[in-house]
């Protein structure tokens, strides 16, 4: 029992058995207000027994009146509830005045009884004074804090009214109160995004007997298209209910321009596409219009939604800040009065009446608002001359006249009986343009259709279809993202092919250690130069994960290749080239004895680790196929330079023997068709061609095949630097992009 009803009862108690005490014995009450030398006269008798009764009837009242118990009576409904059922929290509309009028009552008497009590002490005066002001002080409280209950707020185009609604159903009073928790977007089975909404017809009295379908299965255009909700989200749309994102439904651009248009009033129901058609197209064209204000009513079965086109546009909300140090945004505002088209969408609901409509529509063809008119002339005569302003007639169907695009499919007893639900028990929408033809309620406003075309509106603001599916596919790439970056680093540890074998043949202990990673291109550099001087060495595979401390102690940064002789270790792949070269052992990198062609090898060397190198990887890394084919034809441009420095008859850059531009060369050459062959297309020379015998000569030489894994080590290891979403990969090559020799 909640606070209202405790003081109906405990309001309706006290004044029943003050009655009680006044009928029963109306001599023996009397006797405390006269002096106690004369009886009481048969007049004050009789009238202290009126007082009695009418204390009783006003207790009785109070408890009718209040809904207190299931005898409410539907004065004020508009159309009579059913009798309520065991467990239902009826209200009558007339609660909240009795309850003021029996609050002052109990002041009343309260103030009486104090100061007949100061008069002359008696005790049952004292009683009485405290009995009414502890019922007063309780009327006081729920008039204070307890009759939202009991009221309903509703707003229209011209302001907010409070109104005492009439008698409702626990079920429709939980339906209300527990509105905003029941807002949600919802996923269906079908991969769709359902705005799940309790409607606001539930708040309204007519809304008693809305009947429950089933949308799971729903019928569009011959096709059927699976809406059943499947898991809650936030909703984003409160103006209209049950609206569904459905990206591609049928005949889709024809609904667009339909609803663009509006050239006549439109109805919809759930007959053939129903609502739904509503609920699914609206939103693809709801860029169009912008909400500008919701009409509810007291007691009709209709919600009316008033819409403006975007392009008319409004007011800024609030005037631009003076203040420096706020962030300001580079807006440019949109010129106004570009349009002068309003619709009104009108949603009646399932128990609406063919009546219910025409008078609704007959009012707004006149210019009038429909909530002027009497609600007792639902029925009247009017109502079946102009039930036909949006259902067409029979004959106009049989003439081939039916309306298209889901249009409502006329029924012949619909004017005939203004009585019977319009809808069949279906929800109900209307739409028409309603600018400078009186069907806002106003006579201002310039007639005719939009300014502008549907491309114009899709260029100011997308639909929110659009909106979601960008945004949709936007977090699905975020969390491809976020679960890529959240996965450690994978590095082949291993060799393949040629070069493993290699490895087994050099993991004797040495002096000479070469600490490197099969995948890295420095580090192949410095082993193709070990395999082609013939000097002994051992061969130690690093795992990134997990670098030895001989590693760590040449270079801290544990970067490699690095080389560990004797005691003594250096790393930077172009240095281990010219330090194994001065050790004079095997076949020399560069040539012996001519200063100047040592210097010209070491000057295109230093070309190769500028421009090649950070071309590669450029290319590689690039996401846009404008930007790739940029970097791929400066790439091209820097080997073709290497090409022209080269020996003329070649095949490698000296001639007939690889030397040390060769080996700087050599692991990219490796890498153009493993690599960027497959990730980019880049495309092969002509064979024959000078680079063509260039690229063939490194890739049959045997010293570079020891060292030469299988192709998909390379399409492994490569791929988190060519795709988009592995950014976290990509530290290293974007260093080697920007032209800095880093080592991995």
């Amino acid at each position: 029992m909640d606070v209202f009803y405790l003081y109906t009862y405990s309001s309706s108690a006290w004044l029943a058995l003050q009655g009680l005490a006044l009928v029963a014995t109306p001599k023996l009450i009397v006797t405390l207000l006269i002096d106690d030398t004369r009886p009481p006269s048969d007049i004050e008798a009789y009238f202290s027994r009126a007082f009695g009764f009418a204390l009783l009837a006003v207790a009785t009242l109070t408890i009718l009146l209040t809904g207190s118990v299931p005898l409410t009576s539907s004065v004020g409904n508009f159309d009579a509830p059913s009798t309520p059922t065991e467990g239902e929290n009826v209200r009558a509309p007339y609660a909240v005045p009795t309850l003021l009028v029996t609050t002052l009552f109990q002041v009343t008497l309260a103030f009486y009884n104090y100061a007949w009590h100061l008069t002359n002490g008696q005790t049952a005066l004292g009683l009485g004074m405290i009995g009414s002001a502890a019922v007063a002080s309780l009327g006081v409280w729920c008039l204070l804090f307890a009759t939202s209950e009991g009221r309903s707020q509703f707003n229209n185009a011209n302001g907010r009214y409070d109104i005492a609604p009439p008698p409702r159903s626990a079920h429709d009073l939980a339906a209300n109160n527990n509105q905003v928790s029941n807002r949600a977007q919802a996923w269906n089975s079908a991969g769709e995004l359902e705005w799940v909404a309790a409607s606001i017809s539930s708040s309204l009295p007519n809304a008693q007997s809305r009947a429950q379908h089933d949308d799971s299965s729903l019928q569009v255009g011959g096709e059927s298209l699976d809406v059943s909700a499947a898991a809650a989200a936030e909703i984003k749309d409160s103006h209209l209910g049950g609206l569904k994102i459905v990206p591609n439904p049928p005949d889709l651009d024809a609904w667009r321009e339909r609803l663009f248009n509006v050239d006549e009033p439109i109805t919809l129901t759930e007959e053939q596409y129903g609502s739904l058609s509503f609920q699914i197209y609206f939103p693809h064209v709801d860029n169009v219009y912008s909400h500008r204000s919701t009409q509810k009513y007291k007691r009709k079965p209709f919600i009316s939604h008033y819409w403006d086109c975007r392009l008319k546009g409004r007011p800024s909300g609030t005037p631009k800040s003076d203040d420096p140090n706020k962030k300001k945004r580079k807006r440019v505002a949109r010129e106004r009065d570009l349009c002068d088209v309003k619709i009104k969408i009108t949603e009646y609901f399932p128990e609406a009446t063919a009546a219910d409509i025409s008078q609704h529509q007959r009012s707004a063809a006149n210019g009038l608002d429909s909530s002027a008119l009497s609600s007792d002339n639902h029925h009247g005569t009017n109502a079946t001359a102009t039930s036909t302003m949006f259902f067409p007639s029979s004959s106009d169907t049989a003439r081939g006249n039916s309306q298209s695009f889901g249009m409502l499919t006329p029924r012949p007893t619909l004017s005939e009986n203004p009585s019977v639900s319009a809808g069949n028990g279906q929800t109900m929408y209307t739409i028409q343009r309603v600018n400078g033809n009186g069907g806002n309620g106003k006579t201002d406003g310039v007639s005719g259709g939009h300014r502008h075309t549907l491309e114009d509106s899709d260029r100011v603001k997308k639909n929110s279809v659009y909106r979601y599916l960008l945004k949709k596919s936007k977090d699905e790439k975020k969390v491809v993202v976020q679960k890529q970056q959240t996965q450690p680093k994978t590095y082949h540890k291993k060799a393949t092919g040629e070069a493993q074998s290699t490895v087994k043949k050099r993991s004797q202990e040495n002096d000479l250690k070469l600490f490197g990673s099969c995948f890295c291109p420095f580090v192949q550099r410095v082993w193709i130069a070990l395999e082609a001087k013939g000097i002994p060495y051992q061969y130690i595979e690093v795992d990134p994960y997990d670098k030895p401390p001989e590693l760590l102690a040449i270079n801290p940064r544990g970067l490699i290749p690095a080389l560990l002789h004797g005691n003594w270790g250096c790393y930077e792949s172009t240095v281990l080239l010219e330090y194994l070269d001065d050790l004079d052992e095997g076949t020399p990198l560069l040539p012996p004895g001519d200063a100047r062609l040592r210097a010209h090898c070491r000057l295109w060397g230093d070309h190769i680790n500028r421009n090649i190198v950070p071309s590669f990887y450029k290319v590689l890394m690039e996401q846009t196929p404008q930007m790739q084919a940029k970097h791929a034809a400066e790439l091209q441009e820097d080997i073709e330079k290497l090409v022209n420095a080269s020996h003329v008859h070649g095949p490698f850059f000296l001639g007939p023997s690889m030397s040390y531009v060769d080996i700087q060369l050599a692991p990219w050459i490796i890498r153009l068709s493993r690599v960027l062959k497959p990730y980019r297309g880049w495309t092969e020379p002509t064979i024959g061609s000078r680079l063509g015998r260039w690229i063939q000569a490194i890739e049959g030489n045997e010293h570079v095949i020891a060292t030469t894994s299988n192709d998909d080590l390379y399409l492994e290891s490569y791929q988190r630097y060519s795709s988009e979403s592995s950014i976290g990969f990509r530290k290293p090559a974007e260093y080697i992009a920007t032209g800095k020799r880093n080592q991995q």
